[in-house]
């Protein structure tokens, strides 16, 4: 049986979006993708502290991205200035 190809993107601008809602689309994403549900928490908290990084360099807004391949889904978050957190978890 060959991995799920799975591509998500969400772009965020202004303020960081609240940690509830950051949750909810994390783990909607993860269980569609193929991930284990007990990887959220680490996720969503790697995630906003990588776009409130962002946010502290001075960018309003941000692109994350979910990109599952080759039995793994990266997770990466840019901004203008380039890449500012990735991680790759496996899938089920």
């Amino acid at each position: 049986m060959s991995s799920p190809e799975f591509f998500f993107a969400i772009d965020l601008s202004g303020q960081p979006p609240s940690a509830e809602m950051l949750r909810e689309l994390v783990s909607r994403v993860l269980v569609q993708a193929g991930c284990a549900s007990r990887e959220v928490p680490s996720v969503v908290e790697a995630l906003q502290t990588a776009i409130a990084a962002s946010a502290s360099k001075g960018d309003r807004s941000c692109r994350v991205t979910f990109v599952a391949e080759d039995g793994g889904l990266e997770i990466a978050v840019s901004s203008s200035a380039g890449r500012v957190w990735h991680a790759t978890h496996p899938m089920a």
